[in-house]
């Protein structure tokens, strides 16, 4: 296979190798053993990969380098699938170290962050005391409700029985006055 690349690209890959086997023609896999080579137009070796049943494999396209081919090729004779794929990402990275310019950016980003953080924490600290402050009201009206509940039933059971004297009175009161008879 040969595919594009522009120089400084970093290629990565992978493969895994599969053969029928078994009655039912299930899929087996990691029986076969492959080779990789993965080479520019003029030969040169950009990985060399031996022996190996899958592989990961990842590449900086060097400068001079318009276009690659890879070559699988399988240990065994028998038919074989082989699952490829491959990915051709951005700019590779100098990992040297870090010039304050290019530190200025984060720093300036971790700083806007601390201050996005600390006023979330605030807002979050203010929404906790609300809602406990809330919670109080709440609980507060709900004992003041079943105290006034209580007291008003209370207070219906004193004159219910207050009245039920009250006519047992009148009651027992017109018996005295005519000798026992209801008039």
């Amino acid at each position: 296979m040969t595919e594009l690349a522009t120089p400084g690209e970093v290629v990565t890959g992978s493969f895994v190798g599969q053969t029928e086997g078994g009655k039912r023609g299930d899929l087996m896999l990691y029986r076969i053993f492959f080779d990789l080579d993965v080479k520019t137009e003029s030969g040169d070796a950009l990985v060399t990969l031996k022996s190996r049943q899958d592989a990961k494999f990842e590449f900086l396209v060097p400068s001079g380098v318009e276009r690659y081919s890879a070559c699988i090729r399988s240990h065994e004779r028998q038919a074989t699938e082989v699952l490829y794929h491959t990915f051709v990402g951005a700019k590779g990275m100098n990992h040297g170290k870090v010039t304050a310019e290019e530190l200025q950016p984060v720093q300036d980003t971790v700083k806007g962050l601390r201050v996005v953080l600390s006023r979330m924490l605030e807002e979050q600290l203010y929404a906790a005391k609300r809602d406990a402050t809330h919670l109080a009201t709440n609980e507060s009206t709900g004992r003041r409700t079943v105290a006034y509940s209580l007291l008003e039933a209370s207070g219906l059971i004193l004159i219910s029985l207050v009245q039920v004297r009250f006519v047992k009175h009148l009651f027992d009161g017109n018996r005295r006055r005519s000798g026992g008879v209801l008039v």
